[in-house]
């Protein structure tokens, strides 16, 4: 799993113990029902690798998540943002 800025620079890519904290975090998500197009801030490029395939997310530092494509996507929460932003280096 790779971690981009906004540029797409990657900042982080996680180890295999990392890896299994991520998915815990992952796998607890929840639909956070708002629209992202109120959002603003800090956000990093998140190269998901899953058995369906690679996808690329967008991330917020307030918890919330995306699936990045053309296409419009559910908004989702991960459920401890800040332990999310710390093993994904996000800063705010």
């Amino acid at each position: 799993m790779t971690v981009g800025d906004a540029e797409f620079k990657v900042v982080k890519e996680l180890s295999l113990g990392e890896i299994a904290a991520f998915n815990r975090q992952w796998n607890e998500k929840a639909d956070a029902k708002i629209a992202l197009a109120s959002e603003s801030g800090v956000h990093f490029k998140l190269d998901v690798a899953q058995e369906t395939g690679n996808n690329r997310w967008l991330s917020y530092t307030r918890g919330l998540v995306t699936r990045l494509d053309q296409e419009a996507h559910p908004v989702y929460r991960v459920a401890n943002p800040a332990e999310f932003n710390q093993l994904i280096r996000a800063k705010r």
